[in-house]
């Protein structure tokens, strides 16, 4: 059994440095962030003692290992117990002074006894089928719509052969679903799907959610629940599946039948819809997707409610079998890991207990940046035969090599490459392309210029700069598309509607959403007619879609 070496102050201050300093670097943050820093060493050197220096056995173990680190996969099996769990990915060697995790061949969480058993698929074929989901609920008051997935489609995507990239529309959990199970019934099922939204962490049952949206602590939201409000539904929000007692966590989905727009998620339903429809790998840019908190009592792993009570019943009651005393718990979780699981575990842990085979997700709030690099790397060594551990470890040392993160005015050098982690249940090899490498990618804020863009139907180039700006407009665009044929774009003269009708043409045809229902070879077309010039009306069709 090994206890975490930190306290409560060092957590909040790994938390600040990861998640806050980069935004406000002024003095005197940068003397905090060095010594936030050399903490983080100091924490992964002592977690290392009581592991490998425990007695002579471990320590030979560890001996026998190291030369040859970087062949080496290595697997933490950790029982989640009561606590946020350890940070493993900070493993120090002290006498190399090195992290485990970025000289290893591979460093993951594993699993041995999931509750489902994973299937790993069989490595075949060249191309990487990637669905991207970006889920937006609170429209153009969210984080940006392409934050992430701008830098992926202008940027990694066109630097990576073989990587198809389908975006969700609209971004709903029932689609998903659709989605998901069409592609798995045509033989075709998706290698990866990617979240990138919010994740949140909170109980359900006991956060006293009204209709207003006030929470136990009033106001319009929850702490940290990344923007959660509440929908006039049952216990308070719309939940796809079961709702169970307790802090658990959950990814906010898109619900336009819902008053907020919003669906909350958790890892048991997903990761059965997942293990369902044969998708191996799932990557969570949402923030704390691999978080979990420590809890003074477990609550509602004994006789959850059957997934028919989801929806049913007196709104203002706990679902049948919610644990009531320390007793009812202590008995439950002695020799249940999956029980211990879904009551401690965060929302990565509980796919991966569902049998999703392979989950990728972020203990703290991550930056743009990193998430963007990080996940292009990952899917670049990936396309080149690699294991999900090997890409995610590569992921990890180029982030490492450049550490520099611009997010304000002022770059900083941050040391965020522990925020990923990967859960792997064995060594998952998705696709057996002939001999290619990885190639080096290095993404930029913006979408850069390429020979492709604005060859197709006459769609005009972008500006040299790259385009910037403007998600709002392409949100609500692309959410219009989802239910209308024809959208009218207005604003005034000069307020950019050209370049961002451009824009968008060029984002939805390179994410799929032209595609021909039935028939993927087909990527649809987009017809670019300018209005500077007198045209009749049979000429004056901007797009069409089939």
């Amino acid at each position: 059994m090994f206890t975490d070496p930190s306290d409560e102050r060092d957590g909040e201050r790994v938390r600040w440095y990861l998640e806050d300093y980069a935004e406000f670097p002024a003095d005197p943050t940068p003397a905090i962030a060095q010594e936030a820093e050399a903490r983080l060493g100091e924490l992964g050197a002592a977690l290392f003692r009581r592991v490998f220096e425990a007695n002579r056995d471990t320590m030979r173990v560890w001996d026998a290992a190291v030369g040859s680190l970087p062949e080496a996969r290595v697997e933490v099996d950790a029982d989640p117990g009561e606590g946020p769990g350890l940070a493993w990915e900070l493993l120090r060697d002290p006498g190399r002074d090195a992290a485990v995790a970025l000289g290893a061949g591979a460093f993951v969480r594993t699993h041995w006894r999931a509750a489902g058993n994973p299937r790993l698929p069989e490595p075949a074929g060249d191309r990487l089928r990637v669905l991207l989901v970006i889920a937006r609920p609170g429209g153009r008051e969210d984080v940006p719509f392409r934050s992430v997935a701008s830098r992926l489609v202008r940027g990694g995507a066109e630097q990576m052969q073989g990587l198809d990239l389908d975006v969700l529309r609209p971004a709903t959990f029932a689609r998903l679903s659709e989605v998901l199970h069409a592609a798995h019934n045509a033989g075709r099922p998706y290698h990866v799907v990617h979240f990138d939204g919010h994740g949140t962490w909170l109980d359900l049952v006991g956060a006293d959610l009204g209709p207003d949206g006030a929470g136990a602590g009033g106001g319009g939201g929850l702490a940290g629940s990344g923007g959660l409000t509440v929908s006039p539904l049952i216990y308070g929000v719309s939940v796809a599946g079961p709702v169970r007692p307790g802090q658990h966590g959950y990814l906010l989905f898109e619900d336009p039948d819902s008053q907020e727009n919003q669906q909350l998620a958790d890892g048991p339903t997903l990761g059965r819809l997942l293990a369902d429809t044969g998708v191996p790998v799932l990557v969570l840019n949402a923030c704390r997707s691999a978080y979990s908190e420590a809890l003074s009592q477990p609550v509602g792993t004994a006789g959850e409610a059957p997934e028919s009570a989801a929806g049913e019943g007196d709104p203002g009651l706990s679902p049948a079998g919610a644990l009531t005393s320390p007793a009812d718990a202590d008995s439950t979780l002695t020799g249940d890991v999956h029980a211990r699981i879904r009551a401690y575990g965060s929302l990565a842990a509980e796919v991966a207990d569902a049998g999703v085979p392979g989950v990728v997700a972020m203990r703290y709030n991550v930056y743009v940046v990193t998430a963007a690099q990080f996940v292009a790397d990952l899917y670049a060594h990936l396309l080149a035969g690699k294991s999900l551990g090997q890409a995610a470890a590569a992921a990890r040392r180029a982030l490492a090599a450049d550490p520099v993160r611009q997010i304000g005015a002022v770059p900083v050098s941050l040391q965020d490459w522990a925020v990923p982690v990967v859960y792997e249940s064995a060594p998952l090899v998705l696709l057996r392309p002939p001999d290619r490498a990885a190639p080096l990618i290095k993404l930029t804020p913006a979408e850069t210029r390429t020979d492709k863009d604005g060859a197709a139907g006459g769609v005009p180039r972008p500006p040299d700069a790259g385009f910037f700006g403007r998600d709002e407009t392409l949100l609500a665009l692309d959410r219009a598309f989802d239910t209308q044929p024809v959208v009218l774009l207005h604003a005034f003269a000069g307020a950019g509607k050209s370049s961002t009708a451009a824009e968008f043409a060029r984002w939805y045809q390179a994410t799929g959403g032209l595609d021909l229902p039935g028939h993927p070879e087909w990527p649809g077309a987009v017809l670019w007619s300018s209005f500077e010039h007198h045209l009749t009306a049979d000429r004056g069709t901007w797009c069409c879609r089939y």
